[in-house]
């Protein structure tokens, strides 16, 4: 009797597994071609639902597919606001034949504030008139690298040809919010004494050139300040002013630039 019993039971054991699988795959994809009611969101916190209406409104009231719930995802993404993105459906309760779309979303960190150091030759207001990032923003770690771009910069532009900018960013996981801070090295700031010309012919005088340029030494009217762009505008104009003089051979070979250091 123990041996039949044991049978039985292994049996049923075998048959209530088939069986309740069988059952989960007729459930599988049972949301598909069902009209879409409603979609939802969950987890926002700084985003507003009013801001994701524009966006997944046009998508009420059509079928669903998989494509359909992809295309909606990639736009919620584009936006910038979320770093995860998990979708999720749900039958409506007040009709069989349409579905609930449920974005379970993870908001990006909200930039808290802009910390600089480093800084003691810019002011604060100068460097952050030249970033994008601002308080309030969601973090975007690929924009921060852009914004050390524009401080460099800034920071050639006064002179300082040698600045570095790093950027770092701490987040508190209990609020999600990000303290956002450039570290800037400036290095000396370059001021130019002297400009000089050699093999400029008879017919084209130094005078000449030192008017065609916007880079200036240091006086009492200039703050002589070095710019590598400024510089680079500098010699196309030269070279325009030879070619419109009918010398169209002619060619800047080189610039040499001696920094000293003012003790």
């Amino acid at each position: 009797m123990i041996k039949n019993y044991g049978k039985a039971y292994l049996l049923f054991i075998v048959l209530f597994v088939s069986i309740l699988f069988s059952a989960f795959s007729q459930e599988d994809g049972w949301y598909t071609d069902k009209i879409i009611s409603d979609i939802q969101f969950e987890g926002l916190s700084s985003i507003s639902h009013n801001e994701l209406t524009g966006l997944v409104r046009p998508y009420i009231g059509q079928k669903y597919t998989d494509s359909l719930s992809w295309d909606i995802q990639s736009k919620l993404y584009a936006l910038d606001y979320f770093d995860i993105i998990i979708p999720d459906i749900k039958a409506d309760s007040t009709n069989s034949n349409s579905i609930i779309l449920i974005y379970k979303v993870q908001e990006k960190p909200v930039v808290e504030s802009i910390l600089f150091t480093g800084n003691d030759r810019v002011r604060r207001n100068e460097l952050l008139d030249a970033i994008l990032v601002k308080s309030g923003d969601m973090l975007n770690p690929g924009s921060l690298k852009q914004d050390e771009g524009s401080i460099e910069k800034l920071y050639l532009e006064k002179g300082f040809i040698d600045a570095k900018v790093t950027s770092t960013y701490d987040i508190d996981d209990k609020t999600n919010q990000a303290v956002v801070t450039f570290s800037i090295e400036e290095g000396p700031q370059t001021k130019i004494s002297e400009i000089r010309f050699a093999g400029n012919d008879k017919y084209v005088s130094e005078k000449t050139l030192k008017n065609l340029m916007k880079t200036k030494p240091q006086s009492l009217f200039n703050k002589g300040l070095f710019v590598e762009t400024k510089l680079q505008e500098d010699l196309k104009a030269i070279e325009r002013y030879y070619g419109d003089h009918g010398f169209i051979n002619m060619k800047i070979k080189d610039v040499n630039k001696d920094i000293v250091f003012n003790k």
